[in-house]
Formats: C-alpha cells, structure tokens, sequence
C-alpha cells in the first residue's frame, strides 16, 4: 500500500514539474523565468523579468506577440536611478518571454537598451557592465546606440535573421573582431566607431553603403577590405584609424561618396596613413580618374 502511494505520488510530482517548466521559459544561460511586473508610461508597457539566477532584464511590448529589449531605465522612468538595474557580464538574451499568460517573441534590441542612456534631464547614465551578449535567432533589428560606450563588451553573436543594425549602435565597445552578417546591406553612421581593441572586420558582399564615419577612430586596424557590392562610402568612414596601411576596394565600378546620408560629388576621405589601396585589375584608370578617388590616385593599385 505505501509502495503503491509512493508511486502515485512521484507520478503526479513529475506532472507538477513539467507543468511548470512549460509556463517558465528558459534562456540561453539555462535560467528560468520566475516573474514579471509591467508599467505603462509615455515609452508603452514596459515589463520586468525576473529569473531563477537574480538577473533582471527588461522588455517593451511591441505588439500582442512581440517584444524588444530595452534599458531598465525605461521601466524607472520616473524613479530614482538607483531603483534600476545594471546589465552586468554575460547576458544571455531570451527567444520569448511569457507576460500575463501570453507569449511574446524577442524580435530585437531596443535604442540605448544596453548603452549610455540620456534622460530628459540631458544625462547621461550607464546602462551596462555587460562582457558579452548571446542573442537568439529571432533578433531582427539593433537599435541606434543600443550598445554605445559598453567598454567592456567583447564578444556578440550577430545572426543572419539581422535586418538592421543602428546609428553608433557598437561605438565606443570592447569589442576586438565582427563578422556582419550577409542580412545587412548598410553600416550605419558611427555604428563602429571608436573601438580601441577592434583588429578584425568582415563585411558581406551585400553591403551597399558604408556611411560616414562608420569604422573612424579604430587604432588597431591595419588593413580592410570594402566589398565588391558596395556603391557608396560615407564622408571620414576611416578617419583617424592611423594604422591603416592597406585597404582592397572590390567594387569594379568606384563607389560614390556620400554625406550625412547624401550623395556628393567630392574626394572620398579614407584613412591619412594609407599606403596602398587596391582595386580590380581592370578597374585601374577608373579609379585614378574619378573625382572621388583623386586624393589616392598615387597608391592606387591593381589587384
């Protein structure tokens, strides 16, 4: 009698345990879903999740199934600064998150969900200590500085579902390599700039505009390759990168040069220590007699 009541009552413990994994998702970092709390202010519903590690994140209702990622500052937004939270170290972003019974799938990374925040006051706070970030599949879209002035971020899974990747949304990071998926087709204005560690770029052959000063202010890099779907590179996409030598335009047909996201008939500035810029083979004089080319017409070169 007692084997038999033992056993009914392991069975109805194990329903009782898969019942609740299947309400509490999971996130990459194997954490589970423990609560969530909502507001509504001027920025729409905001909702703080709670998971089984102590980690808060935060997310915006985008519609009745979707939801994006944004700084804990949306949800304090007239609270006291320190009643928020710090994203801190590794932060593994979820595919759903469960609200009042619905599901919401995670589709992108707000505007300064990560970064710097500037509020209505015109300060700025820092929004994260994060190190590295794990990003589901179901990401879409980066939003504008949504990453700026994070130092100590070094690593970033950037998947092929990526349809755009924002303004300055990686400038100023710790970030020491990036491969952009073949999604993209545009490196926003800024939207690598300033990182002090980054050696290694690789572009996709779909990008077609590289804006102003996308990559400026990167010391360590040395070479880089444009390629060769790229029509149009922004006004000092380059500048101050001083230890850049080498650089492999592929396009066959020079790329235009653009200003604040305008086209314009003038000289393209690249980078003031380049040596030696290499072009198709056959595109040679075409290089060294467009407008936009004249400031390299010396080192231009055959490739």
């Amino acid at each position: 009698m007692k084997k038999t009541n033992l056993i009914v009552l392991t069975a109805l413990l194990l329903i009782t345990f898969a019942g609740c994994d299947k309400k509490q998702p999971i996130d990459p970092a194997g954490n589970s879903l423990v609560s969530t709390i909502e507001v509504e202010n001027v920025n729409g519903t905001i909702v703080e999740a709670l998971y089984s590690d102590s980690t808060k994140m935060y997310f915006r209702l985008l519609s009745d199934t979707t939801a994006e990622v944004v700084s804990c500052h949306e949800f304090y937004y007239h609270e006291n600064e320190s009643s928020g939270w710090i994203y801190r170290g590794k932060v593994a972003v979820p595919e759903k998150l469960t609200h009042s019974g619905k599901d919401y799938t995670i589709v992108g990374i707000g505007n300064h969900a990560f970064g710097f925040f500037l509020d209505y006051g015109d300060y700025y706070y820092p929004a994260s200590f994060v190190t590295e970030v794990e990003l589901p599949n179901t990401i879409t879209r980066i939003g504008d500085e949504a990453f700026y002035e994070c130092e100590e971020l070094v690593s970033i899974n950037l998947s092929n579902h990526l349809t755009y990747i924002g303004y300055a949304a990686f400038a100023n990071t710790g970030l020491t390599s990036v491969e952009v998926p073949n999604s993209i087709t545009e490196i926003m204005h800024s939207c690598f700039a300033g990182c002090e560690h980054l050696s290694a770029v690789k572009l996709p052959n779909t990008i077609v505009i590289i804006d102003d000063v996308a990559f400026a202010e990167n010391p360590l890099l040395t070479t880089f390759e444009i390629p060769a779907s790229v029509k149009c590179i922004g006004s000092c996409a380059f500048m101050y990168c001083d230890a850049l030598k080498t650089m492999f335009c592929r396009p066959t047909s020079p790329p235009m040069g653009t200003h604040l996201g305008f086209y314009s008939e003038g000289p393209i500035q690249l980078s003031d220590s380049l040596e030696t810029l290499y072009v198709p083979m056959e595109s040679v004089e075409v290089y060294k007699n467009d407008l936009n080319w004249q400031l390299y017409t010396d080192i231009i070169v055959g490739n």
